[in-house]
């Protein structure tokens, strides 16, 4: 009895295993906010994992990954992490680098 309760959850269970999400596509090179790669379709999980695997990660970064700064690269699907914006990070459109306030 318990088996037919088990395995219709089990595709489900798969699914979330193999879905995965990489974002959008991003401009190679460009520097992006970690909000704007949010609202591009990366998750705040996703930049988080991407602060820590970092060498030297900041606490900041990793607390709050929407305001730190990133590159896309050459893949167009993948982003690096390039710094944590103290003062808030300041997203400066379409085919422009997004900065750090108070530089």
């Amino acid at each position: 009895m318990k088996s037919p309760q088990i395995l219709p959850a089990l595709p489900l269970f798969l699914l979330g295993l193999i879905t995965v999400v990489h974002g959008q596509s991003c401009t190679s090179g460009q520097l992006y906010c970690g909000y704007a790669l949010e609202n591009m379709g990366w998750s705040k999980n996703d930049l988080i994992v991407i602060v820590t695997n970092d060498l030297d990660p900041s606490q900041g970064a990793i607390d709050h990954p929407g305001h730190a700064l990133y590159q896309c690269l050459d893949s167009e699907e993948e982003v690096f992490y390039v710094g944590y914006c103290n003062q808030g990070c300041d997203a400066q459109g379409d085919g422009y680098d997004d900065i750090c306030n108070g530089k």
